[in-house]
C-alpha cells in the first residue's frame, strides 16, 4: 500500500531540515507534502488557510486521478500541536475522511543548539507518527473495501442519527495508532456500534445484505452489487465533500458505495443533510441514496 502524507504545525525555524529529511520520514511508500507555518513557534496558530493547503493538496490528488490509480493508495496528516484552540479546529476539517495524528512537541529556542536539538526531536516523533499511519490504515482499508456491505464505518455521519457512530470513530483514529493489534480495535469499535444499532436483515425484502438502523427509525440499507458512481469532483462542492466520498480515516473505499434509505413501506420524507449544506427535505420513491459522505439524492 502507498501513502500521502501532510506534516502541519512545522515552524519555519526547522521547517528546512524537516524537509531535507522527508524522504527519511515517508519511506519508499510516501508521499510527502507540507508547508511551514506562519509565525513563530511558541505564538503560532492554525489559520484556515493552513486547512485549505492541505484540503486542496489531497483533492487535486483525487481529482486527477481518472484511472482510479489511488485506490490503494492511504491519506494521513500528521500535526504538532500548538497551545491554541485552533489546533483542535484544524484537525475537525478532515474528520471523518483524513486520518489524523497529533505530534506533542515544543521547539526549544534557548539556543541554536537547543533548536537543533528540538529538531531532530521533531523528526524522530513524525517518523514514528508516519510509521503508526502506515499500519493503521490498511486494516482500516480492508473493513471498509472487504465488507463494506456489512461494516457500520461507513455511515454517513450527519445522516445517521446515533448517540455513539462519531464518537466511536473519533476513539478508532485515536486508539487504532497505540496498540499493536489494530484488528482487535477496530472490532471494539464496531462492536459498540451495534450495540446500540444492531443489524437487522429482512430476507422478504429484494435487499439481501443486513442493515442499520438508526434513531430515527430510518434503514440505512447497502447496495450489495447494485451500485452507483457518487463522488466526482464537481462544481459547487468543497474540496471536502470528494475526500470524504473516497477516504474514511485515510482509508480508500469504493466512491460507488452508498445506502438506500427507507422507512421500510411508502416514500421516505424527512429533513436531511447534504454533503455541505444545511438540513432541507428530501423525498425518496420509496428510498433515497445516501452516500458515506451525506450526500443525498432520490
Amino acid at each position: 500500500m502507498r501513502f500521502v502524507f501532510g506534516y502541519a504545525g512545522i515552524p519555519f525555524e526547522v521547517y528546512d531540515g524537516i524537509y531535507n529529511k522527508r524522504n527519511w520520514i515517508c519511506g519508499d511508500s510516501g508521499e510527502f507534502i507540507s508547508t511551514p507555518m506562519r509565525g513563530g513557534a511558541g505564538d503560532a496558530e492554525y489559520r484556515q488557510s493552513d486547512g485549505n493547503f492541505f484540503l486542496s493538496s489531497f483533492y487535486k490528488l483525487i481529482a486527477s486521478d481518472h484511472h482510479d490509480g489511488l485506490r490503494d493508495t492511504g491519506f494521513a496528516v500528521i500535526y504538532v500541536n500548538h497551545p491554541s484552540p485552533s489546533t483542535t479546529v484544524f484537525a475537525r476539517r478532515f474528520f471523518p475522511s483524513i486520518l489524523c495524528i497529533l505530534v506533542d512537541w515544543t521547539l526549544d529556542k534557548t539556543s541554536g543548539a537547543s533548536v537543533r536539538r528540538s529538531k531532530n526531536q521533531l523528526l524522530n516523533q513524525l517518523k514514528v507518527a508516519t510509521e503508526h499511519a502506515k499500519k493503521g490504515i490498511p486494516p482500516i482499508k480492508k473493513e471498509v473495501t472487504e465488507r463494506d456491505n456489512r461494516t457500520p464505518l461507513l455511515l454517513p455521519i450527519k445522516n445517521f442519527k446515533s448517540n455513539c457512530l462519531v464518537a466511536e470513530l473519533e476513539v478508532l483514529q485515536t486508539d487504532l495508532l497505540h496498540v499493536s493489534d489494530k484488528q482487535q480495535v477496530i472490532g471494539r469499535v464496531i462492536r459498540n456500534i451495534e450495540n446500540e444499532h444492531p443489524r437487522q436483515r429482512d430476507d422478504t425484502e429484494r435487499y439481501g445484505h443486513s442493515y442499520f438502523v438508526d434513531h430515527r427509525n430510518i434503514m440505512f440499507r447497502p447496495p450489495g452489487k447494485d451500485r452507483h458512481a457518487f463522488a466526482r469532483p464537481q462544481s459547487g462542492h468543497p474540496e471536502t465533500c470528494l475526500l470524504s466520498g473516497r477516504r474514511r480515516l485515510g482509508a480508500p473505499y469504493d466512491r460507488a458505495f452508498h445506502y438506500d434509505c427507507t422507512r421500510g413501506t411508502g416514500a421516505l420524507k424527512d429533513l436531511f443533510f447534504g454533503c455541505h449544506e444545511d438540513p432541507s427535505v428530501h423525498e425518496g420513491t420509496p428510498h433515497l441514496n445516501i452516500a458515506p459522505n451525506d450526500f443525498v439524492r432520490p
